[in-house]
């Protein structure tokens, strides 16, 4: 069987967008991310955002997707530069600003398609490094990142609609890229 196909999110997508990041959080977050705030997320409100977001509403950003029999199962989106403003010089430094799969098809290699190809494309384009944030409790993304070379980097932001604490991760994109993780 072939691996996920990933392509480029198009205006019809950001309803399947909003589907799978509710999903990855209200399930995903569950135990991690207080209750109060799983349950209070709009799957109106989020695909809003992103039906603005796909309509030009978000420069600067390249959004990818998978989809499986016409549904969107997993998405990826990337800050071109970074948005933060120490994570190195901005022409160079690239930001994963999400990544969700839906929680039915996790462990299916589709996280990995995605992310392998937000770094074949950043490479390709020149950027010298990639950064992220993760929950610094969310042990099992920890682990996805590390497999690819990202580590922590010092960067520490407290998240006030969550109230958890987040950690910065970078991986140096110079160079060959890593092995198959999976």
């Amino acid at each position: 069987m072939a691996g996920p196909i990933v392509r480029p999110a198009e205006q019809r997508d950001a309803d399947g967008i909003g589907r799978v990041w509710v999903d990855a959080w209200r399930v995903g977050y569950r135990g991690l991310v207080p209750d109060a705030v799983l349950d209070s997320i709009s799957l109106d409100h989020r695909q809003q955002q992103w039906r603005a977001r796909l309509g030009g509403g978000d420069p600067g950003a390249r959004t990818s997707v998978s989809v499986i029999g016409g549904e969107v199962v997993g998405y990826c989106r990337l800050a071109l530069p970074s948005r933060d403003a120490d994570a190195g010089a901005g022409a160079t430094t690239a930001e994963v600003a999400s990544i969700y799969v839906t929680t039915a098809r996790r462990r299916t290699g589709i996280g990995h398609a995605l992310l392998s190809t937000a770094l074949d494309a950043m490479r390709a384009d020149g950027w010298r490094r990639a950064t992220l944030w993760v929950f610094v409790d969310n042990e099992a993304a920890r682990r996805f990142y590390s497999r690819y070379g990202f580590a922590a980097d010092g960067g520490r932001e407290h998240d006030h609609g969550t109230g958890l604490d987040e950690l910065r991760l970078r991986l140096a994109l110079t160079g060959s890229p890593p092995r198959s993780p999976v």
